[in-house]
């Protein structure tokens, strides 16, 4: 028995974060479904035929043999994952920065300048333009 799997999962694809990302969402959708089925007998179909759709996915990606194919599809993957994270994590830095620091813009070029609270009413000096202006920080 053992020859015969290792048989058949010879030459292909296997599994890579898209497919991780996809069995893990389809295992949600099926939690979520047990939820969604008393409420609602339309929602419940439509998030287990998702969870469904997402399982066949999976099992067509890990015993494909078109190598080339499932990379591309795993690299777009990673490339909108990244961008998403980058936009969560730049959000994540904003609101930990507004602790500690004021941003404000310059008048005359639009320059984000970040200066520290707790300082009073100071003078600041523009980096790019070298405007000068008054705020509280």
């Amino acid at each position: 028995m053992k020859d015969k799997i290792r048989n058949l999962l010879t030459g292909r694809y296997g599994i890579d974060q898209l497919n991780r990302f996809l069995l893990s969402f389809s295992c949600v959708l099926l939690i979520l479904a047990v939820f969604v089925r008393g409420a609602n007998i339309y929602g419940g179909i439509f998030v287990r035929s998702s969870a469904l759709f997402a399982l066949l996915i999976f099992y067509y990606r890990m015993f494909s043999r078109n190598f080339s194919k499932r990379q591309q599809e795993n690299n777009l993957y990673l490339k909108y994952k990244d961008k998403l994270l980058y936009g969560f994590k730049k959000i994540k830095y904003k609101l930990e920065q507004k602790k500690t620091h004021h941003i404000y813009s310059c008048p005359e070029c639009k320059q984000r300048i970040r200066i520290p609270r707790g300082k009073g009413r100071i003078q600041i000096t523009c980096p790019r333009c070298r405007h000068q202006f008054i705020k509280k920080s």
